[in-house]
């Protein structure tokens, strides 16, 4: 094998040269030892979750044993499935979770582990694991723990929405009569209208059209600007490229570095700021 090649399966796991040697030279030890059917007989094992009929059938290196899942009804033979439990799993994923042998979180076992997505369509960072709080866990479909998230602390889940409740923290959003609106749409503990948002008048905060024509700071409220002919609250101010412009109704400006973008409120658009999904 030529060093480039032998760079590249160094990079492609992750360690360094000797580490790489090392686990080859065991991985060529194993399969002498273990003689030329021993991946045969391994492969024949079944996997997690699958139907089995005896501990046999499972796979012993994985933790699993055959065992009897759900309740026993009239008639019927129990089900029987490859699972783990407690003290079967193996060194390197020592956690019985369901019924599946898993790694360390944050260095305990946890049946709550979520790793953070760093952005958009990036996977998951595996040094990023977090034992979720169940007052933090959140999900639109509370039978698919798929869907779960991780709120973050300074988040409330709202019909299965992570929603911001921290005056001045991004993402747009606030908690507000029991529902998640944009920041600027929360009036009186309660959201404002789809396109409007709330200002200050002079007879008090009222709902009105976010996108009303303005030749002068004078034609808009107070705690609105006027930015590229529009009345502008102050999370909607956006400027790329030189150019000011004011984020439509239910939007926010994400602030990455440089780079300004309108987002929708509690989603990251440029900053991969990310969020916590189950493990």
């Amino acid at each position: 094998m030529d060093s480039q090649r032998f760079d590249a399966l160094t990079r492609l796991f992750g360690g360094s040269r000797r580490q790489v040697l090392t686990a080859f030279a065991a991985g060529l030890l194993a399969h002498v030892v273990r003689g030329p059917y021993a991946d045969e007989v391994a492969a024949a094992c079944k996997g997690f979750n699958t139907k089995c009929k005896r501990n046999g059938n499972c796979c012993a290196d994985d933790g699993l044993l055959c065992v009897k899942v759900g309740k026993k009804k009239k008639g019927k033979k129990t089900k029987k499935r490859c699972r783990c439990k407690n003290g079967t799993c193996p060194p390197q994923t020592p956690c019985c979770v369901r019924g599946k042998c898993e790694e360390l979180c944050e260095g305990e076992c946890c049946s709550d582990c979520f790793l953070l997505v760093t952005g958009q369509g990036v996977p998951p960072d595996p040094d990023s694991d977090e034992c979720c709080p169940q007052d933090k866990i959140c999900s639109k479909n509370p039978n698919k723990l798929s869907d779960d998230r991780c709120c973050l602390a300074s988040e409330e889940c709202v019909d299965g929405t992570c929603c911001n409740d921290a005056p001045g923290f991004p993402f747009g959003s606030v908690v507000c009569g029991g529902k998640c609106c944009p920041a600027d749409a929360c009036c009186n503990g309660a959201c404002c209208p789809q396109g409007q948002v709330c200002a200050e008048t002079p007879t008090g905060d009222q709902c009105v059209l976010a996108d009303r024509t303005c030749n002068s700071d004078p034609n808009c409220f107070s705690n609105e600007t006027c930015l590229d002919g529009k009345c502008c609250a102050d999370n909607r101010q956006c400027s790329f490229g030189g150019n000011d412009f004011c984020c439509p109704a239910g939007q926010y400006c994400e602030l990455p570095g440089s780079t300004q973008a309108c987002c929708e409120i509690n989603k990251t658009c440029n900053s991969f700021k990310g969020h916590r999904v189950r493990r």
